[in-house]
């Protein structure tokens, strides 16, 4: 029994450092949600206390990673895609 409990425990360790290690990887080199934010606020020329409804979704493609942020200024909905690696905004504007 005392075998087994120590076995299970192991087990328990190792995946957890592996799934640490796969988040690591993959958040390593990416600007963050709230640079992207403050990239397509700056492009848009507003603050974020002018916008409301604000909504940051990262996407994959095509080993291509981005975020994707849409939020709102009054009745104008604007929607940016920005680069998680570089800051590139790849397309940004308000929605007509």
């Amino acid at each position: 029994m005392k075998k087994a409990l120590i076995i299970g425990l192991i087990v328990i360790l190792a995946a957890a450092l592996l799934v640490g290690f796969f988040l690591w990887r993959n958040a390593a080199g990416r600007i963050g949600s709230d640079r992207a934010l403050e990239i397509a606020l700056n492009d848009a020329g507003l603050a974020r206390n002018d916008v409301h409804d604000v909504e940051i979704d990262l996407e994959r493609e095509r080993g291509r990673t981005w975020y994707e942020i849409t939020f709102d200024q009054g009745l104008q909905e604007y929607e940016y895609a920005v680069d998680a690696k570089t800051g590139e905004i790849m397309y940004g504007g308000r929605d007509h």
